[in-house]
């Protein structure tokens, strides 16, 4: 597995102002038409580069994991992945991100491997003690 980032671009929506990142070559000012998740708008692409808070992520996943597709928002990172010894890949994976702000989540889905990586909830303390009280 390589350690090499895929291209990343971030995309915009003309409409909702919806915004994801995404694995794609297309150049600054590209639009897709109709590929708003939610609004079904044209996205426009606005940046080329990774944001600071999915270059870690990225560069986990990428050790053990072949990228060949990635949405990502702050909450939620959707990859599709391969891996020829993915139990063992996955188990890395688990280990790498205890300490990071993300829960990696993989399933198979149409013979393909989904890989989530889903923002931890921060526990506040008022939190806890109202769930105990109930």
């Amino acid at each position: 597995m390589g350690s090499k980032l895929p291209p990343i671009r971030k995309f915009e929506c003309m409409e909702c102002k919806y915004v994801d990142y995404r694995m794609s070559t297309r150049e600054v000012g590209e639009t897709v038409p109709g590929d708003c998740p939610r609004c079904g708008g044209n996205l426009q692409v606005t940046a080329v580069g990774a944001p600071d808070w999915l270059i870690r992520p990225l560069e986990l996943v990428a050790q053990k994991f072949d990228i060949l597709d990635v949405v990502a928002r702050p909450d939620r990172i959707e990859l599709e992945v391969s891996s020829r010894k993915f139990p063992t890949a996955f188990r890395y994976l688990l280990k790498a991100f205890g300490g990071e702000n993300y829960l990696p989540v993989m399933r198979e889905q149409e013979g393909e491997l989904r890989l989530t990586l889903v923002r931890r909830q921060e526990v506040r303390a008022g939190s806890v003690l109202v769930n105990v009280v109930l």
